[in-house]
Order: C-alpha cells, then structure tokens, then sequence
C-alpha cells in the first residue's frame, strides 16, 4: 500500500461492494469487492462474456482483417489446408 492509501481519511470507512453492495469496512484486501466470493463472481461474469468491452464496428473490421491476414501465410496459404 501506498501512504496515500493509509490517510486516516480512508482507513475505518464504510463503502460498498461492487458486486453485491453489501457495505464493508476499509480496509479491505478485496476492494472493490467485499469479499474473495464476490472477486471470484465477477470475474465470472468477465469470463462468460456477460461484462464487455465496447469495440466500434469500423475497429472491429480492422482487427479482423489484421487477424486473419496473420493467419495466412505468405503464399496467401492459410496453414493446415489441404492442398490439391
């Protein structure tokens, strides 16, 4: 922790949880989650996809094309084809 993390302002004082709002006491080792449960059930979320991060369509496309001209070779060959 940092000194600026210790000030007497922030130590002893009530906030609320992330995921389920229960309210807790700082500090905690778990912030912004009250517990290791909560920390646990929101990444979850990160996991199964229901927590996004926005990508406009125009990036989204690029990123696309990017990957897939990586997954080419340079003979233009995606690897594993079969080749007649």
């Amino acid at each position: 922790m940092t000194n600026k993390d210790k000030t007497p302002a922030k130590l002893g004082r009530v906030v609320r949880c992330t995921s389920c709002g229960a309210p807790f006491q700082l500090p905690c080792d778990t912030l912004p989650f009250c517990s290791t449960r909560c920390k646990l059930h929101d990444l979850s979320k990160w996991f199964s996809e229901e927590y996004r991060v926005p990508v406009a369509t125009s990036e989204r496309s690029e990123l696309e094309e990017s990957l897939a001209g990586d997954l080419r070779g340079a003979d233009g060959e995606c690897p594993g084809e079969d080749q007649e």
